[in-house]
This record gives C-alpha cells, structure tokens and sequence, in this order.
C-alpha cells in the first residue's frame, strides 16, 4: 500500500486539513506533542479499518462537531484506490470504496458497512491486527514483545502470527472428544441394561397365556350383571318422572300463595294512601290562600335586591376614582423630587470638570519631549525595516547551506548502504524457478480436490433432503398414534361405542374392536420405530459426507495461501530482473554525489549581505532604548486626553441643567392643573349625585326578607295539593282490580291441591330402588375395573414381548454404534495434542524463529555497526526440583556483544531501545510475508529520546539500508536535531481552530 493522498475534517484534534503524500519517499512527521502528529496515521487506521486509539465509535469526532470524515486515496497491487468513512455522532457510520478507472472513480460500495470492510482487506490482503504489527510501529509499542516474560514471549509471538485459530481447532477437537466420550460411557450403560432386560422373555410369555384365560371368565360375569341392571333402571326412570311432576307442581302452588300475600300488602297499602290524600283535598282554601301571599312578597324582594346591586357598583367606582386621583398626585410630587436631585448633582459635577481644566497649561514642556523621542525612534524604524530582510536572507541561506550538506552525506551514506544490501540480496534469489515449478504443481491437485468436494457438497443435500421426508412422515405416524391412543381410551369407558357407527358394544364386539385396534397400533408402532432408525442412519451419513466435506475444505484452505506464496515468488523473480538494474543506477548516484561533496561552497550573495548590513548601521539594543524612552512620556497624551475630555463634558453638564430647570416649571404648572380641572375630579362628583338618586334603604330590604321567610313552606304545601288531585282518581281504579286478582288466585290454588293428592297415591305405590341400582352399578363397575385391568395387563405383556424383540435388533446396532464412538474418540484426542500449543503451534514458531533471527541482526548490525548479535533460546533445563536436566519450554533473548553474551534484560536503555526497533521490524517483515502482501509503506511512530546522537545516527542510517524495500517511509519525531536530517518534513502545529498540517521539502 502506498498512499497517495489524505483529507481530514473534524477528526480528533483537526478541523480542516489536506495531506498529499506523492513524491514523499523518506520524511519525518516533526512537532510539539499533543499537536496531532499520531492523529494523522490514526485517521489512516480508521479510513481502512475503521479502527483506532478511540475507546468510543463517536470519539473519533472533533468536540463541538456532529460529524467525522476520513477520505484516504492510495496505491496497491497497481490500482489506486479510495476510501471514504464518516462517522455522524449518535448514528452508524458509513464507507465508500472506490477505484481509479477509466480517468474517474467507479464505486466499489458492498451492500453492507462489513462486506464493504471484507472487499477492502481481500484487496489489501492485510487486517487491522496485521498492520498495526508490520507497517506500524505505534507509539509506546516497540517493546511490547521485549517486556513479555520469556515464558510469556510465545504467547505473544503466536497471537502476532494468528495462531488463535489452532487454539480454536484444539478446543474444538476436545469438545469433540468429550462429547464421543459421553456417548461411549451412555452406550455402555445402555447394553448392559439390555441385557438384563432380555433374559425376562420366558417369564412374560407364560404370564400372558394365564392372563388370556381370566379374561374370558371375567367377560361372561360382568355380562350377566349389566343385564340385571338395565330391567331395574327402566322403573327406577319411570318413577322418577312422577317425582319430578310433583315437585313442580308443589312450585307452582308455592308461588301463586306468596303472589296472593303479597296482593293483600298492596291492597292495604292503598287503603292508607287514599286516606291521606282525602285529607289533603280537605285543605284546599288554606293552601292556596298562602301561596298567592307568599309570590307577592317575593316580587318586592327582587325589586330590592336589584337596587342592593346597583348601589354596590356605584359605591365601588367611587372608591376606584378616589384612589386613581390619589395615586396621580403623588406621581407628580416624586416627579417633582427627583428633578430637584438631579439638578444638585448635575451643579457638583461641573465644579470637578472645572478643577481638570485648570491643569492645561504645565503640559507645554512635556509635549516638546514626548516629540523629540518620537521622531528617534521613527529613524530607528526605519532603519530596522532595511536591516532585518537582509539578515533573514543571510540566515536563510546559511541554514539551506547546512541542511544541503547533511542531505548529501544521508543520501551518500544511504546509497551506499542499499548498494551493500542489494549485493547481498543477490545469491539469495537464484532458487526461485524451482519453488515456483513445485508451487504450481501443488495448486494442481488442489483443483481436483475442490471437485471432489463440490460432489460431497451434493450428495449432503440429498441426504439432508431425504431426512427432511423422513421426519415429515414421523410426525404423521404419531398424528396416527395419538387419535388411535384417544379411541382406545374411550373404548375403556362404562357403557363404550362402536367408534364407527356410535352403537353400544356387547362384550363380544368391544373384543373385535380392542383387538383390532391393538394390531394397528403394533403397525403404527413398528412403522415410527422403522423411521426413527431411518433418520439415525440418515444422520449417521449426513455426519460422515460433514467430516469428509471439512478435511478436504481444510485442505482447500492451503489454497489460498499457496496462491499468496506465488504471488511472492512472481513478485521475487520480477524483483531479481529489477535488482541488477537498481545496483548499476546506485553505482552512478553514489559517484556523482561523492564529486558533489568534495566541492567547497562559496555564496556571493551570502558576502554581499554582510557588507550590505555594515552599511546601515543598525544596532537592536539602542532601538530598544528609544522605545523605552517614548513610552515615558506616554502618560502627557493621557493626561491631555482627560483634560479635553473634561472641557466637553462641561459643556454637556451646562446644557441638561438648562433643559431641566425648564422641566421643573413645567411640572410645577401640570400639578395646579390637575387638582381642579382634571377628569378625575369630574368623575367623583358625579358618582356622588348616582348615589343620592338611587336611595336604596337596607333596613326596609331586611324587614322584607324575614317576612318572606315565614311563608317560605307555601309552595311545597301548594304542590302537595296538585299531586293529591291527580294521584286520588287512579288509586281507587288500581284498588278494584286487586280486589279482583284476589278472588282468581283462590281458585287455582284449589285446583293445585287436587293434582298433588292424585301424585302422592300414585308414589305410593311405586317403591324407590336406588339403593339395588347402586349396589348392581358398584358391582359392574368393580368387575369391569377388575376386566380392564386384565386388558391392561394384557396389552402391556403383548407390547412388552414385542419391545423385547425390538430391543434385541437394536442391541446389536448399539455394539456397532459403540465402535465407532471409539474410533472417533480417538482420532480426535489425537487432534488435540496435534493443534495445542506443543503440537502445530510450537513447529510453526520453530520454523519462524530463525527466518526472524536472521532479519533482526541484519538490522541490528546496522544500527549498532555490526558489535551486537541476537539469538533466541526456546529450551532450557530445569533449575530446581528432581528433575534439573529436564528440559522447559521457553522464549529467552540473548544479546552478544564484544565481551560475550547475556540476557536482554541486563541491557540499558539506548541498547535496549536498538534491539527493540530491530527486531520489530524483523516482525513486520515476517507478518507481511504470511499476509501474501508486499509491504510498501513503513510508518515509525516511536519515540527516540533514549538515544544518543551516534545511536540516533545509527537508526537514522538503518532506515536508509531499508528505504528501497519500501515506497513511502514516515518517522515521527518531535526532537530538532532528527528533523533536518530528512530530506522531507510534515511539519504539524497545534492551533485554537485545531491542528495544522504542512509539508516542507
């Protein structure tokens, strides 16, 4: 990946900026920290992956912002890319992939944010995880494998390589294990309760033969009882209908002699009412006499209560006006004071303006030197403004001139490194062909068995099909067998039908049905036992064709990195055609460079600069003195600044005290006016005249009140009266039909008493037989219960010798069954041990260590000029216990030196930090490799302050010896010595609108 452009907006600590990486080869990322030199590589991480320091999706996003977006264009594989994420706070974040064709960008966008994320890490052929521990070396991570206990190292070496998936593989296998296990103890125990069940055949067999035969006694005894029963049950019926016949009638009679009582209550109760009311009319005259007095006096109440109101109204607005008049006269007067107030103050502030003025004239001599230092210092200006472009200039010039010359011996001492390397590189790359020859055929065979596996695929289907069958006809079997389990247990019941015709069963024909429902149930049986053992084959074979389908797919999944490997080799032959060509143009460059080098530089500008400098005469201490000088006299334009402004406001104070004493008159005049000839005072006098006209009397209105209140009962009493006419005409109507009602409910009452004297003969003469009936039902139903239970027992025993036929079949399919739980435990407790950490994992690391031995001292030889060495020890004996010579596993880093060797941990800082940078970028090259990517961009975001200038010289030079292998190298450093030695900087500064980004070249 090689990038080529990058746009910010409102992330991390950037607002707004734009980094264009096309042309960059080698360059550092220079500033104070916390300016947001990491944030750049992070919004690299995050466009991509979508991943980066944050702890929150929604941190990402600058505070104070609702929305993120990271646009991040770049090369791979020879296209450019694009991608575009944006994150909006509080919602999902969206991704766009797009690739440079035809002169414009034509979308890659997947339907979804993760099949979009899978389609830009299959291009890349690199993750997150990958990434950050190859082409980035974050900041604080260098030492992160050095720091490990060394029997922690291996851990972290395996998680660096992914070896995960092998634990997962492991676990899986023991799970497996486990599970064939289980079955193997179930099995076991399921055989030998087997065979203890089928050495009880014989006995069951003779048990049914005895049971056969009390059946049919028990059948013939129960018969003879139900037919005694039924000859008594048909009188015992008859019986009760009379029964029920004079119950209902004693009801009847019972309710017309409580409707006839109740007749009587009402018929009184009329009685009583119709005296009352004749009272009533008696009163007549009286009556109405008082209601006509009682509407008199209430007409002159209301006369009176409307006067009451108004002259309630009139008395309120009275009392409003008096207020109002009251509260506008006292306006006035505060008016009046407060006018009074200012103009004392305004007479005071005049006095003090007039003592400032008087200071004007000892200001003369003070001006005249505030003059003189002014014009000085306007010389000195001026002069300054001539002298400092000329001495930026010089400066300029003399800093290009030691950046040119540091440039030249990097870039000498950079080729001559890459010259070493790529010579070295040569006798390495002559076995490629052959690899490539054997590669090829590998992949070959791998074609073949992604055919065969295409066929396993099908015939699972087929199988997976036919079981689907086979479960839908199960389902329907039992459907069958709980209806068939329904009728049979209805046929058990007293009194059971024929469930096809619903006809009473004899004891012959409930024989023929139970029998033949018995042998459909066998059918039924055997038909759900026959599928069950279909569907256990079915799944035996569907599981099998899924162990088959996943060996060969694990096979198939060597494919790709085959693929990978052969993309590399492809790529390592086109690199051996490049290598010679490289070698001979490094030849030329470092020639030309090293004559380049050997020239003196002289600069005529540089000398007529300084002679130009001299002619001016400008010296930076005496300007300093001239500006002190102005500004101690600075305080006579202040006081001249008060004084002026003193004399204005005079003026201004002269003015409003004539515009107020004018306002006082005016008041003085509005208040005369107002207390006799305002509208107020005209309102409040005519109030008054209202008052007087009305004449409204409240005693006289008491009076009245308490003489209607002696007839206040006037109009209940009147109402009585009206209702006792209506009502007296319809009570003595409703008093005539009682009196009749009467006379017909004696009459069938007596009719009532005859047909019950005609039932209790006919009772008598017909005895109750409920007491036989229940001794004849308790003895049937003991003796079917005791012939049930016989057919019960029956069917049990017949079901029983079938089951133990059955159960001898699946005997011996469970022996063949526990043999393959056997097999299968075994081969998968040997895939355990195989996947563990002892088994693949530590052969893979093995194979690892070395490749990664020999890249970190190739590095480290370069950083250190070839006086340390690193070897990794994975085995070492045991110090303590029994067992000293035994050897452990472990991961221990040893460093040689000139005096010998010793443990990492004994090393200081800066030496530390070498061995750290070296073999982390041993690491990087190594994860890339298994990746099948080429690593084209190496970004160093480490901290180098632990080192001494020959050791920073000594990592700046190892970066140079790899700068060929990559396209684009980034450093972050915020140390200024580091920052010229590269020939390009992106300079980045922390500003209150965020942080800023340039590029310096």
């Amino acid at each position: 990946m090689i990038p080529h452009q990058l746009t910010l907006k409102n992330f991390l600590s950037y607002r707004q900026a734009t980094l264009d990486f096309r042309g960059l080869h080698t360059a550092c990322i220079c500033g104070p920290n916390g300016a947001g030199k990491s944030s750049l590589l992070e919004a690299m991480t995050w466009a991509l992956w979508g991943k980066c320091r944050a702890p929150e999706a929604d941190d990402v996003i600058r505070s104070g912002c609702t929305e993120a977006r990271v646009d991040f264009s770049f090369s791979s594989g020879g296209q450019t890319y694009r991608v575009i994420r944006v994150r909006r706070r509080g919602h999902t974040t969206t991704l766009e992939f797009q690739i440079w064709a035809n002169d414009r960008w034509q979308p890659l966008t997947q339907r979804s944010l993760t099949e979009t994320q899978e389609y830009i890490n299959r291009e890349l052929k690199l993750d997150y995880h990958t990434f950050i521990h190859s082409a980035y070396l974050r900041q604080g991570r260098a030492d992160e494998f050095m720091l490990k206990t060394p029997s922690k190292r291996k851990e972290v070496l395996a998680s660096l390589l992914q070896l995960e998936h092998y634990d997962t593989l492991a676990e899986e296998a023991k799970k497996r294990a486990s599970d064939h296990e289980s079955h193997i103890r179930h099995l076991r125990q399921t055989l030998n309760q087997q065979v203890q069940t089928l050495a009880q055949e014989v006995v069951v067999r003779e048990h049914f033969q005895q049971l056969q035969q009390q059946i049919q006694a028990q059948q013939a005894a129960y018969d003879r009882c139900q037919q005694e029963y039924q000859h008594y049950q048909q009188r015992q019926q008859q019986r009760q209908q009379w029964l029920q016949q004079y119950t209902w009638l004693q009801q009847q009679r019972a309710q017309l002699a409580s409707g006839r009582r109740q007749s009587q209550q009402r018929r009184q109760q009329l009685e009583q009412r119709q005296q009352e009311l004749a009272h009533i009319l008696a009163q007549a005259d009286t009556r109405t006499q008082w209601y006509q007095t009682y509407y008199e006096l209430q007409k002159q109440e209301e006369q009176l209560t409307q006067k009451a109101q108004q002259h309630r109204q009139l008395q309120a607005e009275y009392n409003r006006l008096e207020k109002d008049y009251q509260q506008a006269l006292h306006e006035l007067e505060l008016q009046k004071r407060q006018l009074e107030t200012e103009i004392k103050n305004l007479q005071a502030n005049q006095q003090q303006c007039l003592a400032v003025c008087r200071e004007r004239e000892r200001l003369a001599h003070a001006f005249v030197q505030l003059e003189t230092a002014r014009r000085y210092l306007q010389e000195l200006d001026r002069r300054a403004d001539q002298y400092r472009p000329l001495y930026d200039r010089y400066q300029q010039l003399n800093q290009q001139q030691e950046q040119q010359r540091a440039r030249q011996e990097a870039q000498r001492h950079e080729l001559q490194q890459q010259l070493q390397r790529l010579r070295h590189q040569w006798p390495s790359l002559a076995h490629l062909d052959q690899e490539l020859a054997a590669l090829q055929q590998q992949l070959g065979e791998l074609d073949k068995k992604e055919i065969y596996l295409k066929h396993v695929e099908e015939k699972g289907k087929e199988r997976k099909s036919f079981q689907d069958q086979l479960k839908a006809r199960l389902q329907n079997y039992q459907a069958q067998m709980a209806q068939l389990q329904q009728k049979m247990a209805l046929l058990r019941e007293p009194e059971a039908v024929c469930p096809l015709c619903a006809r009473p069963l004899d004891a012959q024909h409930w024989q023929l049905v139970h029998q033949k429902q018995q042998l459909e149930q066998r059918e039924l049986e055997e038909a759900i036992w026959l599928t069950q053992e279909q569907i256990t084959v079915t799944e035996r074979e569907i599981e099998v064709l899924r162990q088959e389908y996943r060996e060969v797919s694990n096979q198939l999944k060597a494919r790709e990195r085959l693929h990978q490997k052969q993309g590399q080799l492809l790529q390592q032959i086109q690199h051996r055609q490049d290598l010679q060509a490289q070698i001979t143009d490094l030849e030329a460059r470092l020639q030309a460079l090293e004559q380049a080098l050997a020239q003196p530089v002289v600069d005529p500008e540089m000398e007529q600069l300084c002679a130009q400098m001299a002619a001016i005469g400008y010296d930076e201490k005496e300007h300093t003195c001239a500006r002190a000088e102005v500004e101690k006299w600075r305080w006579v334009e202040i006081k001249q600044a008060e004084i002026e402004n003193a004399e204005r406001m005079y003026a201004n104070l002269a003015q409003q005290l004539a515009n107020l004493t004018q306002r006082q008159q005016a008041l003085e005049e509005e208040m005369a006016h107002f207390t006799q000839h305002s509208p107020l005072c005209y309102a409040l006098e005519q109030c008054r005249k209202q008052l007087a006209e009305l004449a409204y009397d409240p005693a006289a209105h008491q009076a009245l009140r308490q003489q209607l209140k002696q007839y206040e009962q006037a109009p209940l009493y009147y109402q009585e009266l009206q209702n006792a006419q209506q009502e007296y005409p319809r009570l003595q109507t409703e008093l005539a039909a009682l009196t009749a009602a009467e006379a017909e409910q004696a009459r069938q009452l007596q009719q009532l008493d005859e047909q019950l004297a005609l039932l209790e003969q006919t009772l008598a003469d017909f005895p109750d037989l409920s007491e036989r009936l229940q001794g004849l039902e308790t003895e049937m139903q003991q003796q079917w219960q005791r012939l049930q239970a016989q057919y019960i027992e029956s069917g049990k025993l017949q079901e029983q010798l079938h089951q133990l036929v059955q159960l001898q079949e699946k005997h011996q399919q469970l022996q063949q069954e526990l043999a393959q739980h056997e097999h299968h435990y075994q081969v998968y407790q040997a895939l355990t041990q195989a996947f563990g950490k002892n088994g693949i994992q530590a052969l893979m690391i093995e194979q690892v260590l070395p490749q990664l031995e020999a890249t970190a001292n190739h590095i480290l030889g370069r950083l250190t000029n070839n006086q340390l060495h690193v070897s990794f020890v994975t085995q070492k004996p045991k110090r303590s216990g029994n067992h000293r010579n035994q050897m452990i596993e472990t991961l221990d880093i040893v460093i040689g030196d000139a005096q010998g060797t010793r443990p990492y941990e004994t090393y200081s800082g800066g030496e530390a930090f070498r061995v750290n940078f070296a073999i982390r970028l041993a690491l990087a090259r190594l994860l890339t490799q298994r990746a099948g990517a080429t690593l084209q961009m190496l970004i160093i975001d480490e901290g180098f302050g632990t080192q001494d200038a020959q050791g920073c010289d000594r990592l700046l030079a190892a970066i140079s010896a790899i700068a060929d292998e990559y396209a684009c190298i980034l450093v972050v450093t915020h140390i200024p010595s580091l920052k010229e030695a590269f020939p390009a900087r992106i300079e980045v500064t922390k500003t209150e609108a965020g942080s800023q980004v340039q590029l310096v070249v």
